[in-house]
């Protein structure tokens, strides 16, 4: 079973996705997270303890407020677009975050 962890941060490092992570990979399960990249300074696919993290480099501050919204709103449409490209490469949807819980719901009826 191939399962996707939906965050809104780059996972760099994410101590609770990679602690659950490692437990499913444990478990026998295929792990992959996709992230946020808003410095657009990472590389955009790693690979860390099995777990291959893919990140959309969409550049953002932190703590702008409202003056955000233009990059939340690209950050989720870029994020749809990728779930339903790679629709084949996951059965399960871990949306993390709130802004991550409206692309993974329009995409589960995709999968």
């Amino acid at each position: 079973m191939q399962i996707l962890f939906c965050r809104s941060n780059p996972i760099d490092p994410d101590p609770r996705v990679e602690k659950e992570a490692r437990a499913l990979i444990s478990a026998g399960y295929q792990v992959q997270a996709i992230g946020w990249d808003r410095s657009a300074d990472l590389p955009l696919v790693e690979e860390k303890d099995g777990i291959k993290i893919q990140r959309l480099a969409i550049k953002a501050k932190f703590g702008n407020g409202l003056g955000n919204l233009p990059a939340l709103l690209a950050w989720q449409i870029g994020l749809m677009i990728w779930l339903l490209k790679k629709n084949k490469t996951y059965e399960i949807i871990h949306a993390c975050d709130f802004d991550t819980i409206l692309p993974a719901l329009i995409a589960k009826f995709f999968i």
